[in-house]
């Protein structure tokens, strides 16, 4: 590989090490411990030990984003960054990651703004706007990669300079083809330090003040969270009852769209029928703590699943829930854990299917 003649701005996911990467056994790594050499296959969610550092700072996101769409845009991205950051392979006598948690391609190409728009559909001021977003709550930095092939050598500075600019242009222009992130539910109060950190390159920059009203901007919005996300409103449907089928109606025809939006109607259809991961907030903390254990398993193992077996074997995995609730219901207090009891069968299932793929003959 040529040595690029520039040093290039790259996003990093910060926290990687402890909240992401996975050891050779495939468990959560700690320092010491062998890499597992090979890109990951799916990218896990926090262990209850690092839970505390990361939901503190995903309730920071959806409390600058507040709960509705602006939310759901920048999870989904950063999801996409997280997926694209477990890619690498890294080197058996790496002692720590190297290449993994960075946003950049199989091919060494730094995720840019006009990447991310090209893949998104949306406007690089809109991607700037929910990149500015991830850095503010110190879920990413940007910073100068020697390995990444392409890219911005001033990505940070593009970020504030687009986000900057998006109240001036909606205040000219109105326009209905861009989808506004100004209109906030739940806007925290500014922050005070508008200092870069130069240590990681995070910056804390302040929200632009609103001025788009929300009428502009529903149908553009509706139709974007609709592809993206989705969020699956089961209604009257019976979750005990009813095919687990009826995750896959309606999907987007983008496989990565189609991939979050199956997902997550599997995790929300789950979630129903397991009613204890959602505890009330007076609950015990203990429970709470466990809640939040069973949320992560219920996540990793519907990841592990699409990338194993796709959309099929996420179905599986929810029909299983409904068995396994039903057995539950009737044990009478014999079975403690509904997720601890699902999460067995689901590691089978998961397995047979690895098994029946590997036995499947080549044409």
């Amino acid at each position: 590989m040529t040595p690029n003649t520039h040093c290039f701005d790259a996003i990093r996911i910060l926290n990687w090490e402890k909240w992401y990467e996975v050891n050779s056994s495939g468990r959560p790594w700690q320092l010491g411990q062998r890499l597992r050499q090979e890109p990951l296959r799916y990218c896990r969610e926090p262990d209850r030990v690092t839970t505390r550092f990361y939901y503190n700072a995903i309730s920071l996101l959806r409390d600058r984003c507040g709960s509705g769409l602006e939310h759901a845009a920048a999870e989904g991205i950063y999801g996409r960054m997280r997926s694209i950051a477990s890619g690498h392979r890294e080197d058996a006598a790496a002692k720590e990651p190297q290449r993994r948690g960075w946003v950049i391609s199989e091919n060494s190409d730094a995720y840019t703004l006009e990447m991310a728009s090209q893949e998104w559909g949306m406007s690089e001021t809109d991607i700037a706007r929910l990149w500015k977003v991830l850095l503010e709550v110190k879920l990413i930095a940007v910073e100068s990669c020697g390995w990444a092939q392409t890219g911005d050598v001033q990505l940070l500075e593009h970020i504030h300079s687009y986000a900057s600019g998006l109240n001036a242009i909606a205040a000219e222009h109105k326009p209905l083809s861009v989808i506004q992130l100004d209109t906030f539910e739940n806007p925290m109060e500014s922050v005070t330090d508008t200092n870069v950190n130069e240590d990681t390159r995070c910056a804390d920059l302040p929200m632009p003040e609103s001025g788009v009203s929300e009428s502009h901007i529903v149908g553009v919005v509706s139709d974007f969270y609709d592809k993206m996300r989705s969020r699956f409103d089961l209604g009257e449907v019976d979750p005990e009852s009813a095919s687990p089928r009826l995750i896959l109606e309606d999907v987007s025809q983008k496989p990565l769209h189609a991939k979050m939006q199956i997902i997550d109607r599997a995790y929300l259809w789950c979630e129903k029928l397991v009613p204890s991961i959602r505890p009330s907030v007076t609950s015990h903390p203990e429970i709470c703590q466990q809640a939040l254990s069973d949320r992560t398993s219920l996540k990793n193992r519907l990841e592990e699943a699409w990338e194993i077996g796709g959309q099929e074997l996420v179905v599986d995995l929810v029909a299983l829930m409904q068995k396994k609730k039903k057995d539950f219901d009737a044990s009478r207090g014999r079975i403690k854990n509904l997720i601890a009891f699902w999460q067995a069968g689901a590691k089978k299932l998961i397995e047979s299917w690895e098994a029946d793929e590997r036995d499947e003959p080549e044409d």
